[in-house]
């Protein structure tokens, strides 16, 4: 019983898709943290946080 547990969550957990770029409406802190490459900054500046596009 206790190991068909850990089996069930290894293969949910490896089942999960991992991105290493943020998608529509994540936070972002520069063009390169969206798979996009765009990053609309939330102040005038255009520096510190914002979402990606």
């Amino acid at each position: 019983m206790r190991f068909s547990f850990f089996v069930i969550i290894t293969a949910l957990t490896a089942s999960m898709s991992v991105s290493a770029c943020g998608r529509h409406d994540d936070l972002c802190y520069g063009n390169n943290y969206c798979c996009s490459y765009i990053c609309i900054p939330v102040n005038s500046n255009g520096k510190g946080v914002g979402y990606c596009e």
